[in-house]
């Protein structure tokens, strides 16, 4: 399969690309404004890009299309968004078509304020050091894995899931879009207020979130954050749900050994 990614230079999306990379397929897209870390790890991957938006970039035989979906991309004048469409291929945001992609994987789902990059990261790693191949998505660069997306051959797949909204039309949080068997939530502090005025409005991205838990699925919460222990009680899933904290009082207590990279 021949992926053209336009807008390939976000963190997430160059994750995605990483992803289909590692299962073997043809990957390809063009940004604006590419800049290190990002430019130095897809250089590295030997992913080809160009730097300019232009019609001529995307290929004619191009199976899938993934875009965008910062301002850089304005689907009423972006040369390539034009061609794509044209094309008639398959279109997806990076969020929609790594959920499509993941379904029917284990997913752990690893969302909150902030951690989740360096937690989803940190699990990913033990797996792997483990003998595990398991997938794995990470919207950051991590010391100890050779790539941010990985598809693996094992059932485990580890998602670092994003609050923050699909896109301006669609104000769903991205990880609406997945489907996690075990959810684990690192923190919950009010963030991006421009999308979500009001504490309520944001909490409500995890009660979502939650709400998407199988039966037979796992919950684990810091419960060092009162929104997490009131939202686990609101949505009813405090049965099949394991805390941690540093004074957790019910669940697995950690320590704090400093600071160190992951």
């Amino acid at each position: 399969m021949k992926t053209y990614f336009l807008g390939i230079a976000g963190a997430g999306v160059s994750a995605l690309a990483s992803i289909l990379q590692t299962e073997g397929h043809e990957v390809i897209g063009s940004d604006a404004g590419v800049y290190p870390p990002i430019s130095d790890y897809l250089d590295g991957l030997g992913i080809k890009y160009s730097t300019e938006f232009c019609a001529d970039n995307v290929p004619d035989d191009i199976d899938l299309a993934i875009i965008g979906t910062t301002s850089k991309i304005d689907p009423a004048i972006n040369p390539e968004y034009k061609k794509i469409i044209a094309l008639g291929v398959p279109c997806y945001s990076f969020a929609e078509y790594l959920g499509v992609h993941t379904k029917g994987r284990e997913l752990l789902v690893v969302a909150g304020s902030f951690g989740k990059s360096s937690i989803t990261a940190l699990i990913a790693a033990i797996l792997k050091s483990s003998g595990r191949d398991c997938g794995w998505f990470v919207g950051a660069i991590a010391k100890d894995l050779s790539v941010t997306g990985n598809w693996g051959k094992d059932d485990e797949f580890i998602l670092e899931g994003d609050e923050y909204v699909v896109s301006l039309s669609d104000r769903s949080s991205k990880f609406e879009l997945y489907s996690p068997k075990d959810i684990l939530i690192s923190s919950i502090v009010h963030d991006h207020v421009n999308m979500f005025p009001t504490m309520g409005e944001y909490e409500n991205c995890f009660a979502k979130l939650l709400a998407k838990s199988p039966e037979d699925g796992l919950i684990f919460a810091c419960d060092d954050y009162e929104p997490i222990q009131r939202l686990v009680e609101q949505t009813g899933v405090q049965n099949r749900t394991i805390f941690y904290g540093l004074e957790c009082k019910t669940g697995l207590k950690y320590r704090n050994w400093g600071n160190h990279e992951i």
